[in-house]
């Protein structure tokens, strides 16, 4: 398992975080322990950003979230990490349109 893991032309682990101050200690410390365990690791996703509103409780909630998102696109040990966002959306997301959506959003 640890051959296959650790395979950067097989496998590739694709770290998810959200915008929150112990979310991203805990995303610090995966990310440590990835490369320490050599499994490759080249994307970071931030998962759950409130869009941009008009409502006042949800822009205050974005403009909290923005700080831990441009924390991760801006400190130093983030930067070998693609950094994608992913907004939080009203409904649970399942199958493969919702996959779709997703990848997208991410990649283009």
């Amino acid at each position: 398992m640890q051959k296959v893991l650790t395979d950067p032309q097989g496998t590739a682990f694709i770290a998810v975080s959200i915008p929150e101050g112990m979310a991203q200690d805990e995303t610090n410390r995966l990310l440590m322990s990835l490369d320490r365990l050599n499994i490759p690791c080249h994307n970071l996703v931030v998962n759950m950003v409130v869009p941009p509103t008009n409502c006042g409780f949800c822009s205050l909630k974005r403009k909290g979230q923005q700080e831990y998102v441009n924390r991760f696109k801006r400190e130093e040990k983030y930067s070998q990490y693609q950094i994608g966002e992913l907004p939080l959306f009203p409904e649970k997301l399942k199958g493969m349109e919702d996959l779709t959506k997703i990848g997208t959003i991410l990649y283009g």
